[in-house]
């Protein structure tokens, strides 16, 4: 079993629980958590991080107090939220393994696409040349293909967490088939991580029938991974798509990006669709 990290934790309590300051990725720069496993011993060293946010909210004025007050309320609520639920029981890579068991489902099951399994690896820093950076999850060896490690889907453990976990895994599956920045004729960034987030919450939303998880991942893609966030209008121009398309008509574009179509303008797709320039042929 693989427990979630305490940045994970408390990351995961931010996204559950009401929060003045934007982003929230503002409390994980502040509040030092590291990536040890959660355990009781972890509220403990937030009460110690409260302590130290009411000591400073005594010692300053202004703009600093009001800062430092909504910094301390933040905390307080998202300690209050760990206290008050359970998380001891959430495993990391069983609910990855679970995924990935949807993602075989759906995408090659249900959906006919062209997906192969490569396997899941959890790290807590990618392998050089990607070792400072923070994206929650990568279809490939950061850096590319190289001996002492292998080929899969590498999960940031920091990020990992409930919710997230499983949307990420979706994510990447998508990946797999042939999109993104392995793709043979190239990285179309919009369309590749668009595709990847939509289809990841049609499944997610098909098979459990909500969409909390989903609007969870949503906002930790805008206040916490902030490095990608650009995703927030990929999802935008996808559903521009899907309004003029269909869902039917995003199916039959991804399986002509993943057969490597050279007459649609990939940069230049929702102008084009919407021209009536390319269509559902």
């Amino acid at each position: 079993m693989m427990a979630l990290s305490e940045e994970a934790a408390f990351t995961y309590a931010l996204l559950r629980t009401p929060a003045a300051l934007y982003p929230r990725s503002v409390f994980r720069r502040i509040i030092a958590l590291s990536g040890a496993p959660y355990t009781p011993e972890t509220l403990n060293r937030l009460d110690g991080a409260t302590a130290a946010l009411r000591d400073r909210l005594d010692r300053t004025v202004g703009v600093d107090k009001a800062f430092t007050f909504l910094l301390l309320q933040g905390v307080e609520g998202a300690r209050s939220y760990l206290a008050a639920h359970d998380l001891s029981g959430f495993d990391t890579t069983a609910t990855i393994d679970a995924y990935y068991a949807v993602a075989e489902e759906y995408y090659p099951g249900r959906l006919g696409l062209p997906w192969t399994r490569r396997a899941p690896v959890v790290v807590d820093r990618y392998p050089p040349p990607a070792e400072n950076e923070d994206w929650f999850a990568v279809s490939h060896v950061p850096g590319g293909p190289r001996a002492g490690y292998p080929q899969g889907i590498y999960f940031l453990r920091r990020h990992m967490m409930p919710g997230v976990s499983e949307l990420a895994t979706l994510h990447e599956n998508t990946h797999l088939m042939g999109t993104g920045s392995q793709a043979r004729d190239g990285y179309h960034r919009f369309f590749d991580e668009g595709c990847a987030n939509f289809f990841a919450y049609l499944v997610h939303a098909h098979h459990t029938g909500s969409f909390e998880a989903i609007d969870l991942y949503r906002t930790f893609l805008i206040e916490i991974n902030t490095s990608l966030y650009e995703y927030p209008s990929f999802d935008r121009i996808i559903a521009a798509l899907v309004h003029e398309l269909g869902l039917a008509g995003l199916y039959r574009l991804l399986w002509r990006r993943l057969r490597g179509a050279q007459a649609v303008d990939w940069s230049m797709l929702l102008h084009d669709v919407t021209t009536g320039q390319v269509g559902l042929q």
